[in-house]
């Protein structure tokens, strides 16, 4: 799992707009295992868009692809306590990176 921080022109200010495990908190960002933690009123106002991406770890699997018996489920809490649950469409195209939510 990854976070990618997107201006209003849909592109990252710099490489520090990706949080991942190797960068796993930045302005607001955190990620850790499966989960992404994003606190919204930490995050700079000039980003537009967070994208949390899922992606297959190529150098462990390098034959490994999403496809039409792939199931994930993005599960949202916010602060009010409300959730949010998005499952995974099937995969059709060999894909081996999507993105699971845009906040």
């Amino acid at each position: 799992m990854s976070a990618v921080f997107l201006g209003r022109n849909g592109k990252v200010r710099s490489d520090h707009d990706l949080v991942f495990y190797n960068h796993p908190s930045h302005d607001g960002a955190r990620v850790g295992g499966n989960i992404v933690t994003a606190d919204l009123d930490l995050i700079p106002g000039d980003i537009a868009t967070i994208a949390v991406i899922v992606s297959i770890d190529l150098e462990a699997q390098s034959a490994a692809a999403f496809d039409q018996h792939t199931q994930w489920q993005a599960d949202i809490t916010q602060s009010s306590g409300t959730q949010l649950t998005f499952a995974s469409g099937p995969f059709s195209s060999g894909e081996t990176v999507t993105i699971a939510v845009e906040l």
